[in-house]
């Protein structure tokens, strides 16, 4: 094979994509697997199907996943981003959410472009909204689109993931196969380790059959095919870990026609950049520039590091980031006071070796390399020689001579966590200070966790770290119970041992299990206000009541229409219609555009929250998910209400302290001379534009802001307190008069007067929200008193009006200025 450092030698076309030739896609994804294929050198196992695709296009040695484990790397490679920046990096998420800053899952994309999208399996393992597979993608194979219609279907085999099958018709002896030196070399290590490569000559086989089938079909030559693992070996050191045994993957792609075959790159490569180099090649613009990149581009031939990280892995609550060059990695251990090994449910009833290890390590028969995992606690940073320590065993961290080397790589892993996945790093909450006893007071871990289901949220606490998780005692039964299972002959049939307790509570209820109350999916439980979250991130409000006329509804968000039509129940679900506008924004994370459809929407509730699909014919679901607010309180007594100190926002020099909403759009804001300017050439009421809001990073709840404003004559802006409600900012003349002007909360409530000033002078806003009412005093004049704000109004930037939220300041309408802006929070 030709040994290739840049993808501009791959092209043997440059001619751009039409969309008369747009590409199918098909993307094959194999579970907990590192590059132990005999393409990549492995000893003992043979994969021909796939070492054959390898033949025919380019192998990459540098292969990357951002996350160690499936839920998390699934949800990076869906969406394009690293799993942290969509907030989806905590492993078995229990409170999903919609994806933030505009992004679109990848099907979603390929959808809008008139591509049928298809998931020729069952696993999508997202930790956002939508996660079902009928809500990502449009049917289960691409034989049901449309005749000439392209396609991007993806296809998961799971049989890698554990346990593991023995194969027939090519066993492996253990004497053929080569352990890495962090394992001991024995044979129950050996055989364990030969029963997962043989499983992987079974998967071989599938993989072989999917892409017969594009043969058979005739599709092969205009099929851009990906081959890649999800992340790393479900082995120890491996999956769930930072070093190359979680996170180096085998990648391999083919285009025929496109890409040289028999190539083989040592280029740094992430399996983020899949969806970069897709979408490109299918002539499709994602909203939201990806963090990905284009594997046909100069960025991967020129990229110096590749990121990961790892949070929670179910209730295991630990947290890692790593940064890799070619020559070196290092790994952040945001929890030091952990052990590698501290109890997870999974590992110990799914990995063999790790009863081998554990009885070893107790007897002090693993050497110091071996040894090291199984310590109590890990060093806060781990730095590895890879072109001398390619096993990643030797820590340099403290080595002088690797001092340099060390600070570099530590100031570009910190910039890549605060500029670019926004890093929240670890909460006391998440570490679960001082809420576990402090000894483990059963014979395991396992056992305790087991009889404490009922006394702990281990959904939020996770489970505790005490280690050593068992006794030299327990792991020996353990191992005993391993060892017919795993040294089981090819065409023996043994089950597998259970060394841990079942988790029946979870197995035993599934979702649909949920629906059986009689007060989800009532009628009742559909009636109230709703706090919306859109796909897209943005935010709307949905009340719903029924009355002696029949069903009544709207929906507030900004850009469509608030009216909802033929709203029934039935099937314990509430439908109706509603138009809406389906078609690409006009730049990155704007609002959509074109003519508004009517659209089916279907409705579900579980309690306080709600779930609504809509579909448009021929797109891809739209979902919005919501949460049920609470009654209206009484009016406050504000005689009553302390506040606190005050709180200066704005230092008048700088940005510091504030963000831009949407990254897509342009930055016109600027601080000049004490002011913060909004410079837009935009001069129209129109409410969009490619210039973006502004909003503090720090978020508020109740309290009492003064700002000044000016707007230029029949200017127009807002001010949106906690985030969700709008104080309309334009002059006494402005035609905004007819809907309620200046003093107003925009869409909610009317001011009492017109107390503004003409524009070219600036204005004072004294507002206080407590209790959900709102008291405006416009230039020293009382505008509303005391008054209820049911709901958020449009263009809010949350619409959950429990939760604080920032100050955010309209620039996406006209010019605006702003000073002295104070914000004193109410003291309860």
């Amino acid at each position: 094979m030709k040994l290739v450092s840049t993808l501009l030698a791959l092209i043997l076309a440059c001619s751009i994509t039409t969309a008369a030739e747009r590409p199918n896609i098909l993307w094959i994804t194999i579970e907990d697997w590192s590059p132990d294929l005999s393409c990549y050198g492995t000893k003992g196992i043979d994969t021909p199907h796939v070492d054959q695709l390898a033949s025919e296009g380019i192998r990459y040695e540098h292969a990357f996943t951002t996350s160690p484990v499936c839920s998390t790397s699934r949800s990076a490679m869906m969406t394009g981003f690293h799993q942290n920046y969509i907030e989806a990096n905590q492993h078995r998420e229990h409170d999903k959410k919609p994806l933030p800053h505009g992004v679109k899952p990848i099907p979603h994309l390929f959808a809008e472009a008139g591509y049928y999208t298809a998931l020729m399996s069952y696993k999508t393992d997202c930790n956002f909204l939508p996660d079902g597979k009928s809500e990502l993608f449009m049917g289960e194979d691409w034989a049901d689109r449309k005749e000439g219609q392209p396609f991007f279907a993806r296809i998961t085999f799971g049989g890698t993931h554990r346990a593991w099958n023995r194969d027939p018709q090519r066993p492996i002896a253990i004497e053929d196969v080569e352990i890495p030196p962090y394992y001991p070399d024995t044979d129950f290590v050996r055989r364990d380790w030969a029963n997962g490569l043989e499983q992987m000559q079974l998967v071989d086989r599938e993989v072989g059959e999917i892409l017969k089938r594009l043969d058979d079909e005739g599709l092969r030559d205009n099929t851009i095919v990906f081959f890649i693992g999800d992340h790393g070996r479900c082995h120890i050191r491996g999956k769930q870990f930072l070093y190359d045994g979680g996170i180096r993957i085998p990648m391999i792609m083919r285009w025929p026609g496109k890409v040289a075959p028999a190539q083989v790159s040592n280029d740094l490569v992430m399996s983020i950049d899949i969806g970069a180099t897709i979408l490109e090649a299918a002539g499709i613009t994602p909203p939201v520039p990806l963090h990905g990149k284009s594997l046909l581009s100069d960025a991967i031939t020129h990229r110096k590091y590749v990121f990961a990280a790892r949070d929670k892995m179910d209730e295991t609550h630990d947290a890692m980031r790593a940064i890799r060059s070619q020559d070196h990695k290092l790994i952040l251990n945001l929890m030091p006071e952990r052990a590698w090994c501290q109890y997870n449910h999974y590992k110990e009833g799914a990995y063999p070796v790790l009863a081998e290890m554990n009885v070893m390590n107790l007897k002090g028969k693993l050497t110091p390399e071996q040894a090291a995992f199984f310590a109590p606690s890990k060093p806060e940073i781990e730095l590895f020689d890879l072109k001398k320590d390619p096993y990643e065993v030797k820590n340099v961290a403290n080595d002088p001579d690797y001092a340099e080397v060390k600070a570099g790589l530590l100031a570009e892993l910190e910039k890549w966590r605060t500029e670019v996945i926004l890093d929240k790093g670890v909460s006391d909450e998440f570490r679960a200070l001082n809420v576990f006893p402090e000894n483990l007071s059963a014979p395991t871990v396992e056992k305790w966790v087991a009889a404490n289901q009922a006394n702990y949220d281990f959904n939020t606490t996770g489970w505790p770290g005490w280690y050593p998780t068992r006794s030299l005692e327990e792991w020996e039964e353990a191992r005993k119970l391993w060892e017919p299972y795993v040294f089981r002959g090819p065409d023996e049939k043994v089950a597998r041992p259970n060394i841990t307790t079942p988790k029946k509570k979870k197995k035993k209820t599934p979702k649909p299990e949920k629906k059986r109350s009689s007060e989800v999916n009532s009628e009742e439980s559909f009636i109230g206000n709703w706090a919306l979250k859109l796909d897209d991130g943005k935010a709307g409000w949905m009340p719903i009541k029924k009355t002696p006329d029949g069903w009544k509804a709207e929906i507030w968000m900004v850009g469509q229409n608030k009216a909802v039509t033929d709203i029934r129940f039935s099937s314990e679900s509430l439908t109706f219609n509603r138009q809406h506008k389906v078609g690409a924004p006009e730049f990155p994370g704007g609002p959509p555009t074109g003519e508004r459809v009517l659209c089916r929407c279907v409705a579900t509730s579980e309690g306080d929250t709600i779930r609504i699909t809509i579909t448009a014919p021929g797109k891809a679901p739209i979902i919005y998910t919501g949460k049920r607010m609470p009654p209206m309180p009484e009016s406050p007594d504000l005689s009553r209400i302390e506040f606190g100190p005050p709180v200066e926002l704005f230092n008048g020099k700088n940005l510091s302290g504030w963000t831009l909403s949407n990254p897509g759009q342009i930055n016109g804001w600027k601080a000049v001379d004490g002011v913060l300017e909004n410079e837009t050439p935009k001069k129209t009421f129109d409410p969009f534009s490619r210039y973006g809001n502004l909003h503090t990073e720090e978020r508020f709840g109740d309290g009492n802001l003064t700002i000044e404003f000016k707007v230029p004559p029949g200017g127009n802006s807002g001010i949106y307190v906690r985030g969700a409600y709008e104080a309309q900012v334009v002059d006494r003349d402005s035609r905004m008069q007819g809907i309620q002007g200046v003093g107003a909360i925009f869409g909610r409530i009317k001011p009492l007067k017109n107390a503004g000033k003409q524009g070219d002078v600036w204005q004072s806003y004294d507002i206080t929200i407590v209790d959900r009412h709102a008291t405006v005093i416009l230039n020293g004049e009382k505008v509303i008193d005391n008054e209820p704000v049911i709901g958020n109004t449009n263009g809010a930037f949350q619409a959950d009006i429990t939760e604080p939220g920032p100050l955010y300041l309209q620039g996406d309408h006209t010019a605006v200025s702003y000073r002295n802006i104070v914000f004193r929070p109410a003291v309860k």
